[in-house]
């Protein structure tokens, strides 16, 4: 099969970074400079202009309708521009099926998303050029904008240079085309599936984004004006941390820093009143990511209304699950305050900062945070379908550990909150909640303590570490899976490659600077470069390297870290087997969030809609026998948690 590598580069007045891919394809301004391709192993052929065909080269022309595999590092770009800007000019459109991406291919093997650090890591023997980044922003944006001036016209030497960077990222991602395995045919139906997913995009209430964008700004102003007046101008904003430190210490109050869960648990002292706890208050309110949150949705609306590239296919590079892009779907803010329906009906209606204030039981900007979910709404005519995995990473665990009796809840359909509440002596079910989401993965009793505070359950030191010790012994079996799991790792690393040994669902493989864990649906978790390290304490411990915030670094993997692993990729997968069923079945899937999938149709197929991806949700994969599923789900016009 013919290859041919495509790489772009473009210019816009319109910000990349901040539209995403969609919006900025669209975008009058956004043009492409530079088209530099390869076909097999043949020379890198370098475009320029593209306007009424003059630039389609022919041997493009042929391979792309032959069918070849057109390569790209992060396809999703390349296909937006392409058939945004080439295909109206009549160049021949190129369909899903043929375009390869090697960065999915790198974050499924385990490998940095990044063309460079993926190269690096590799041992690319042609590296992408570090020294042009510069280069190539600058090119990315006008000289000029009145009137409006672009580089590429204006300055050939340095456009020449722009010309020879994206030939050089056509060598480098052509190696890397070799050296990346292709998507396994499941896989590549899940990748495809994502694509479908982000072409449909999000639909969203812009009137009320500029609405809660108006009260957040409206609600700074007023915090801001609080924290000068509670410090006497000590302080003039409140993201000035060393100086609102400093005054807080000279009240009695000394902390290590700002950060939420840090103010958070300061806030949790009831005994803290009086400006010091206004002051942590403001704090709070002005750290909420509402506000980008806001600007992110405005940024990367289409025209159509809509947000497309929300979601990252193998975003989790350790377990293959999507993170969020834009507007970040997974992270939206849960809800403070208790009917967020009555917050939309007075903030249409005109309500400001303080009235709401004094409406709910949050702060303005707590309301506003509530509201957030509320911004992606169906269209009219359509309804937004949502259905939930029911606490699928807690039945995973439970199925992978052989945690009999939590299994027998599950099966039973009793509420596993409630039980694990009872077991422990409590009638707290929000406490059980809480043991069952931190605890099944090591979390330790200080950690407990904070995390509990989240859920609204304040616990003493003594009460957190009592609980957490009473939840592992009620599932004993859990803790040893960890412990099992770890020592088997030791093993398989110890005996070199080749080596394998299987530990109930799953099995771990020794290769050449690379460890595997094969999961029950046949997918491999992948470590790159394992080793085995003594820690601080003296103890054995797995260590890789993989990708944490932009850079390519080694990485710990303790017992209940490794435990956590496979159970978050596991309910990935039963996921992903509900979702292959249900696009097979025609249903229109536009989000996939954390263990809920959403689906927008026309009214009238709402309710069977539901009924089908129930039905479906409910469905144990033949690879997983034993393992209690469960879902629930419900119909809205908004996008509410249920």
């Amino acid at each position: 099969m013919v290859r041919l590598v495509l790489d772009l580069e473009t210019t816009s007045t319109a910000d990349l970074r901040k539209t995403g891919a969609h919006a900025y394809a669209e975008h009058p301004d956004t043009r492409i400079t530079v088209l530099c391709y390869a076909i097999d192993d043949g020379p890198v052929q370098t475009l320029t202009d593209f306007r009424y065909q003059r630039g389609l080269d022919w041997r493009f022309n042929v391979a792309v309708n032959s069918g070849a595999i057109v390569v790209a590092h992060n396809y999703l770009f390349e296909f937006a521009l392409y058939h945004a800007k080439l295909v109206p000019l009549g160049w021949p459109p190129i369909p899903l099926s043929q375009w390869s991406c090697t960065m999915a291919r790198c974050l499924v093997a385990g490998y940095p998303a990044s063309l460079e650090l993926a190269g690096r890591a590799i041992g690319l023997t042609i590296q992408k050029d570090p020294t042009a980044r510069d280069l190539m922003l600058r090119f990315a944006r006008p000289r000029s904008l009145n009137p409006v001036t672009w580089w590429h016209e204006t300055d050939p030497v340095r456009f020449q240079a722009l010309c020879d960077y994206c030939v050089r990222d056509v060598a480098t991602e052509r190696e890397l085309d070799t050296r990346v395995p292709e998507l396994s045919p499941r896989e590549r139906q899940v990748f495809e599936l994502d694509h479908q997913i982000n072409q449909r995009g999000l639909g969203i209430d812009q009137q009320l984004v500029l609405l809660l964008g108006g009260l957040v700004y409206e609600a700074t102003i007023h915090l801001t004006a609080e924290i000068v007046r509670l410090t006497n101008g000590q302080v003039q904003s409140l993201n000035q941390v060393a100086l609102l430190r400093a005054w807080l210490a000279s009240r009695g109050v000394d902390t290590p820093d700002l950060r939420r869960e840090t103010v958070r648990t300061l806030l949790a002292d009831q005994s803290l009143t009086g400006p010091p706890r206004t002051a942590l208050q403001a704090r709070m309110d002005a750290s909420r990511s509402s506000t980008a949150k806001l600007a992110a949705i405005a940024a990367a609306r289409s025209r159509d209304g809509r947000v497309r590239g929300t979601f990252q296919y193998y975003g989790a590079s350790r377990t293959g699950r999507w993170a969020g892009r834009r507007l970040q779907p997974q992270n939206l803010f849960r809800g403070s305050i208790k009917d967020v329906g009555a917050a939309l009906r007075v903030i249409r209606a005109g309500a400001s900062a303080p009235d709401l204030d004094m409406l709910f039981e949050d702060s303005a900007i707590g309301v506003v945070a509530s509201c957030l979910r509320s911004t992606i709404l169906a269209p009219f005519g359509f309804k937004l379908v949502v259905a939930d995995l029911a606490q699928i990473e807690a039945r995973v665990l439970a199925w992978l550990a052989g945690q009999m009796d939590a299994l027998a809840v599950f099966r039973a359909r009793q509420d596993i909150y409630t039980a694990t509440a009872n077991a422990i002596g409590s009638t707290n079910r929000q406490l059980g909640k809480v043991l069952v989401l931190a605890c099944g993965f090591g979390m330790g009793h200080v950690r407990f303590q904070q995390t509990a505070l989240t859920y609204g359950v304040v616990l003493d030191e003594w009460e957190a570490l009592s609980a957490v010790t009473a939840w592992r012994s009620l599932n004993s079996h859990i803790v040893t899976f960890w412990w099992d799991s770890h020592r088997a790792l030791l093993r398989v690393m110890r005996a070199g490659p080749g080596a394998a040994e299987k530990l109930g669902f799953v099995t771990f493989i020794r290769g050449n600077r690379v460890l595997l864990i094969r999961l029950p649906s046949g997918r491999h978790l992948v470590y790159r470069h394992p080793k085995i390290e003594q820690n601080e304490q003296g103890f054995d411990e797995f260590t890789y390297l993989g990708s944490l915030g932009g850079n390519w670094v080694r990485l710990r993997a303790w017992p209940g870290k490794l435990a956590e692993n496979i159970t978050q990729a596991v309910a990935r997968d039963v996921m992903v087997e509900a979702m292959l069923v249900l696009a097979r079945g025609k249903v229109p899937l536009i989000a996939t969030i954390h263990d809920e999938l959403i689906a927008e149709v026309s009214v009238d197929q709402a309710d069977d809609t539901l009924d089908g991806m129930l039905l479906v949700m409910r469905q144990t994969p033949g690879w997983a026998k034993g393992l209690p599923v469960d879902a629930a789900g419900f119909i809205v016009q908004r996008y509410q948690k249920g």
